[in-house]
C-alpha cells in the first residue's frame, strides 16, 4: 500500500494528537506532579555573550516550530493540539555576580535543576522554559527544559543547531533566514492517523500480536522490599568500555555483518538472562520515528519504542543470539510504524503510573552528539541526571573518543548503587567473554570476574547472584 504524501495542511480546527503524544498525555495525567518526561538541555557559555541576540534567537526558534508553541487542552472528551500564534515560552534571566565566586556555579545549576524537575501543565503551558544565569561578564549557564510531548532527542539536536545559527547571524548584525520547515508537527499527526488504518495497520498489528504473545514479565533482581512505596527516583551508574573492547565490538560487527547496536543489545539480553535465570526476554529500544524525509528538520515528538524479544533457550552461542537479534531488529523497524500507544491499545493493556508494560529495560545507543558552536563562545555541555526513572533500567551508550561510554540509569528505589555497579561491571566482563568466544554456548560463559573465580562453588550461587545483601 502506497502512503499518501506528507504535506502541510491548513488547520481549520485544533489538530489531534499523534499517537505518541496521546501516550505521554495519558501518562502525565495519571501523575501530573511527575517531571519524568521533562527534557533538559544545559550548557556553559564562556566568552562575550550577546544576551539580547540570544533571546531574539530563542524567539525566532519558537516562532519557526509549531510544536514549541503547542498546549493540550481537552475539547469534548479528548485532548487536542492548540497552537499559539505567539512564541510563548517561560523566560528567566538571573544575575549571580553578587554571590561569592565559589557559589555562583552551584546556584546556577540549582536553578537549572529546579526547572528540570518542575512539572509542566500540559493544558495551559507554555511547555518550554529557558534560563540564562550570569556568573560573570564572560560566563553564563544557559538551560532549556521542554516536555517530551513536544520534542525528542533528535529535536534537541535541531534546536541546538538552529539556535547556534540564528545567534551567529544576529550577533554579527546579519540576521539569517533559515529554510522554512516543509511541514509542521501537526501535519505529521494528521498524516499518521490517516495512514495507520485498515489493511496497513492490520498487517503491523498481526506481527506484534504474534511476536509479543504470552511474553513473561522480566524478574529483575531488585533490592527493594516495599514496591508500593516506589517513586522511581533516578540515578546513574557510569559505564565506559575500554578502547580495546570497543574496537572488538566493531570488528565482530563487521565480520558478522551486523551493527554495533545489535551486538551490544545481544550482550545485554544475555546478561539479563543470567541475572534472572529466564530465557524469554524483552528489551525496549527507541527508533527515530522519522520515516518520512519531510520531518527530518522538524521539532516534535516522533520517537517510537519497539520491543525486541529474544529466546535464549536451547543452548545458543553468542553468534546464534546475534543472528536472532538482527532478525528481530530488522522486523521491528519494518513494523515500527505502529506507535507504542496504539500497540498497547491493541494488546489490551491499561497503562499504570507505577510499572512498565511489555518491558522494564530500555537500551539506547545514541548517535555522537553534534558539535555545538555559538559564534565567539566556548560551549561546555553540562550533563544532568533525570529526575525520575522512566524504566527500571536504561542502558544508554554513545561512542566518543574511541570508547563506548554512558551509563545505566536506574530506579534508585529498586536498586542500590552496589547492585548497579555489579551489573555494569558484569556487562563489560560478559561482553568481552562473548566477543572472544562467540561460538561457545552462552551458558558456559560467566557474567562477572567474581563468578569466574568461583565457578567450582556452584552451591554459593543464588537465583539472583548480583543482588546486594538486604
Amino acid at each position: 500500500m502506497r502512503r499518501p504524501p506528507l504535506t502541510a495542511v491548513l488547520h481549520r480546527a485544533d489538530p489531534p494528537l499523534s499517537y505518541a503524544q496521546e501516550r505521554l498525555w495519558t501518562v502525565q495525567k495519571l501523575d501530573p506532579s511527575s517531571p519524568a518526561y521533562n527534557v533538559p538541555f544545559i550548557v556553559r557559555l564562556i566568552g562575550p555573550l550577546q544576551r539580547d541576540a540570544l533571546w531574539r534567537s530563542v524567539v525566532a526558534l519558537v516562532s519557526r516550530h509549531e510544536a514549541l508553541r503547542t498546549t493540550f487542552p481537552i475539547v469534548g472528551a479528548a485532548p487536542v493540539q492548540r497552537i499559539s500564534s505567539e512564541p510563548r515560552f517561560e523566560r528567566r534571566e538571573v544575575d549571580l555576580e553578587t554571590l561569592p565566586v565559589g557559589g555562583r556555579e552551584p546556584e546556577a545549576l540549582r536553578l537549572a535543576y529546579s526547572d528540570a524537575v518542575t512539572p509542566f501543565d500540559l493544558t495551559e503551558g507554555p511547555l518550554i522554559r529557558v534560563l540564562l544565569a550570569r556568573l560573570g561578564e564572560r560566563d553564563h549557564v544557559f538551560a532549556v527544559t521542554q516536555h517530551h510531548i513536544i520534542c525528542d532527542g533528535w529535536s534537541v539536536a535541531i534546536m541546538a543547531q538552529e539556535l547556534a545559527a540564528l545567534y551567529a547571524g544576529d550577533a554579527a548584525g546579519r540576521p539569517i533566514v533559515l529554510p522554512v520547515p516543509p511541514v509542521q508537527y501537526a501535519d505529521f499527526a494528521i498524516w499518521q492517523r490517516a495512514i495507520l488504518r485498515g489493511d496497513s495497520l492490520a498487517g503491523h498489528v498481526h506481527y506484534w500480536r504474534s511476536q509479543l504473545a504470552n511474553m513473561p514479565a522480566l524478574d529483575l533482581p531488585i533490592d527493594a522490599s516495599n514496591l508500593a512505596a516506589r517513586m522511581s527516583k533516578a540515578a546513574v551508574g557510569p559505564m565506559r568500555l575500554s578502547a580495546r573492547l570497543t574496537q572488538a565490538v566493531h570488528a565482530f560487527s563487521r565480520r558478522e555483518r551486523v551493527t554495533p547496536f545489535m551486538t551490544l543489545l545481544s550482550a545485554l539480553q544475555i546478561l539479563l538472562g543470567k541475572l534472572t535465570g529466564q530465557t524469554d526476554l524483552a528489551v525496549g529500544v527507541p527508533i527515530s520515528g522519522r520515516a518520512a524525509k519531510e520531518v527530518e528538520s522538524v521539532i516534535g515528538f516522533f520517537v517510537n519504542t519497539v520491543v525486541i524479544r529474544t529466546d535464549l533457550s536451547g543452548h545458543p552461542s553468542f553468534l546464534d543470539v546475534v543472528k536472532q537479534v538482527r532478525r528481530r531488529v530488522l522486523e521491528a523497524h519494518a513494523h515500527g510504524d505502529v506507535p507504542f500507544q496504539l500497540l498497547l491499545n491493541v494488546l489490551g493493556g491499561a497503562r499504570r503510573a507505577d510499572r512498565q508494560l511489555l518491558f522494564r529495560v530500555l537500551f539506547v545507543l545514541h548517535e555522537a552528539a553534534p558539535t555545538i558552536g555559538f559564534a565567539g563562545l566556548e560551549v561546555r555541555p553540562i550533563p544532568i541526571v533525570p529526575p525520575r526513572a522512566r524504566f527500571d533500567l536504561t542502558l544508554s551508550l554513545v561512542e566518543h573518543g574511541g570508547h563506548f561510554r554512558g551509563g545505566l540509569e536506574y530506579a534508585s528505589d529498586l536498586f542500590t548503587a552496589n547492585t548497579i555497579a555489579r551489573i555494569t561491571e558484569g556487562y563489560e566482563h560478559l561482553l568481552n567473554r562473548l566477543l572472544w568466544a562467540p561460538n561457545h554456548a552462552i551458558e558456559d560463559l560467566s557474567w562477572s570476574a567474581e563468578a569466574d573465580g568461583h565457578r567450582s562453588t556452584a552451591d554459593r550461587e543464588t537465583s539472583h547472584p548480583i543482588a546486594s545483601d538486604r
